[in-house]
């Protein structure tokens, strides 16, 4: 998952309020997880969560913290939105394979407009 526009914040409201940014979206998903879903920073703005979850369940996931996300209101930034890949382990994959496929479903939700959810 990545912050959409997230550059715009940092221009804007300064790289403080960016940060702030970052942890008030950390503290958000993190208390929308289980104990077996897994997150964690994957540089700048985007994120990355592993579940053992099939395809179809981590995408109802990704829809319902986009929502979360979608309408709750940051300090003194307002609203901010996100875009998702979601992808699900293949035979002979490795976690370089896996990533590109969420990342290219990510890249997808980018260009078709963000603030969605793109399966690859």
């Amino acid at each position: 998952m990545d912050i959409d526009h997230f550059k715009y914040i940092n221009d804007r409201f300064g790289h403080d309020m960016g940060d702030w940014i970052l942890k008030e979206f950390t503290r958000l998903i993190s208390a929308r997880l289980t104990d077996t879903e897994y997150f964690g920073r994957w540089g700048g703005e985007e994120f990355v969560i592993i579940t053992d979850s099939g395809p179809a369940e981590a995408g109802v996931l990704a829809e319902r913290l986009r929502v979360m996300i979608e309408q709750h209101t940051f300090q003194s930034i307002g609203k901010v939105t996100c875009s998702f890949g979601v992808s699900s382990y293949q035979n002979a994959d490795d976690a370089l394979s896996l990533i590109k496929r969420a990342d290219e479903g990510l890249y997808l939700s980018k260009t078709r407009g963000r603030n969605q959810v793109s399966i690859n």
